[in-house]
């Protein structure tokens, strides 16, 4: 029966009727397409994630995964709604719609696998987000974000800028870091540590114990212990990534 091989995610159209999982028609009819030739079949969550596969069958795994699409990949929390796939790639390759793509040759451990997917590392990833954040606030929290996924203190990200000398983004990547605390459990926290400190403040201790006699311990979000002094949030923790 035609089409009951269709995969659930993203494939070629052109490979799908050469092996009669289905019609052209129906391809039409039962798919979206998502990049040229790249279809998905209709009624599958199109998140990044699922447009950062597209990507790769696009570019029939001849690139890694960089950028917000190595983020998804890595679960880091808010990604912006608008966000699009993004890849690496060894040779020029005009970007369709939706696609934003860097013509860059990574040295081997700037790259990795997750599931057979090539993306770029959490550090490498970060070095990429921060320097193309439109702003200072959001180069910190992707710094924040990643460095904790990654489980890498954002100081190494100075020294994987020292590969780069004159890179685009340098100058921010040295104030991100600066700001960066790999303890931020979410970007609100990281914006709110950010709107203390910029605007005149110490920096708060992140996580804090906080010792209750005869009862059980709690946890600041961010406090000043000499003044005793806590600051939370109220609003319930949730991941602006993809679900």
């Amino acid at each position: 029966m035609r089409g009951m091989y269709l995969p659930n995610g993203p494939f070629r159209g052109s490979t799908a009727i050469r092996r009669g999982w289905l019609t052209r028609a129906a391809l039409r009819a039962r798919c979206v397409r998502l990049y040229p030739d790249v279809y998905l079949r209709r009624g599958v969550e199109l998140d990044l994630v699922t447009r950062s596969h597209a990507a790769l069958v696009l570019v029939r795994m001849h690139g890694v995964l960089a950028g917000w699409s190595a983020a998804a990949l890595y679960g880091a929390s808010c990604i912006p709604p608008t966000a699009p796939a993004e890849l690496v790639v060894p040779r020029f390759l005009r970007a369709p719609p939706g696609l934003r793509v860097r013509y860059h040759r990574l040295a081997d451990d700037e790259r990795t696998e997750i599931d057979e997917q090539p993306l770029t590392t959490p550090l490498r990833t970060a070095y990429d987000l921060v320097r193309a954040a439109p702003k200072m606030t959001e180069a910190v929290v992707a710094v924040d974000a990643m460095a904790r996924r990654g489980r890498f203190p954002p100081d190494e990200l100075l020294e994987l800028a020292r590969r780069y000398p004159g890179a685009r983004g340098t100058a921010k990547l040295r104030r991100g870091v600066a700001l960066a605390d790999r303890d931020a459990e979410s970007p609100m926290e990281t914006r709110t540590r950010l709107a203390l400190v910029l605007g005149g403040l110490p920096k708060p201790a992140l996580q804090l114990p906080v010792r209750h006699p005869g009862g059980p311990t709690d946890r600041l979000d961010m406090a000043y212990e000499e003044i005793k002094l806590g600051i939370e949030r109220r609003t319930p923790r949730r991941s602006c990534g993809p679900r």
